[in-house]
């Protein structure tokens, strides 16, 4: 699968059934060659200028599944939510 299409897929939390958002951008380690997580912009800001960029750094042991349309991850969101 591409990276084009992970993008795609919307990124779903089966501990909580919540939708966390697509797919922005992904961790790699280029020397052993795998991907080690998937980052996900938070969805939870009400004012765009009172709140810091978060997002989700989703580590490659927590997806359960990847389809066509979806990955199902399964995560502690506040554990994983991360502010840059």
């Amino acid at each position: 699968m591409r990276f084009s299409q992970i993008r795609r897929c919307e990124v779903i939390n089966i501990r909580t059934c919540r939708r966390l958002g697509y797919v922005v951008d992904m961790e790699l380690d280029i020397k052993e060659g795998i991907v080690k997580a998937f980052l996900v912009p938070a969805t939870t800001r009400f004012c765009w200028w009172f709140t810091k960029y978060q997002e989700y750094v989703i580590s490659w042991c927590d997806v359960r599944q990847i389809g066509e349309e979806i990955i199902l991850v399964d995560i502690d969101e506040e554990k994983w939510l991360h502010s840059s």
